[in-house]
């Protein structure tokens, strides 16, 4: 040990613009049948087709669930509109270890297993983000 700072384990960058919608500070998963319930009524007016309302409660719930199951002690997690799609916010405890992939995640893919693609986080991106379009052209 040197009594040095390690320096950011991650590199980061600023998401994009986006207006404030709900933010939570969670503690325990059995907060999220709320959360998700909060997120599905906010956003039922401007995503009009459910299949893709069901994607956003599902990146919510999903990364928010990880931070609690994984990350330590309290989770905050934001969702935030831009003009044509939400933003997804998740930060924990855990700033020193990065996420790492499950060891069967390859097989579970290929057994179509229960994983969703929704993108990619940008990179050098200090938390998880996604974007998913609020509907078609924006509406």
């Amino acid at each position: 040990m040197t009594g040095q700072a390690a320096g950011a384990v991650w590199p980061s960058a600023s998401p994009p613009p986006a207006a404030p919608a709900l933010t939570w500070n969670l503690h325990d998963i059995a907060e999220l049948p709320g959360v998700r319930a909060q997120l599905r009524r906010h956003a039922r007016a401007s995503v009009p087709d459910p299949d893709l309302l069901d994607q956003l409660v599902l990146a919510l719930d999903e990364m928010a669930s990880n931070a609690l199951r994984h990350g330590g002690g309290e989770v905050r997690a934001t969702v935030r509109r831009t003009d044509d799609a939400y933003l997804i916010e998740v930060s924990d405890q855990a700033a020193a270890a990065p996420p790492t992939p499950a060891v069967d995640r390859a097989r579970l893919v290929r057994r179509g297993g229960p994983q969703v693609r929704l993108g990619a986080p940008p990179p050098r991106l200090s938390r998880p983000a996604f974007n998913l379009p609020r509907g078609p052209a924006g509406s």
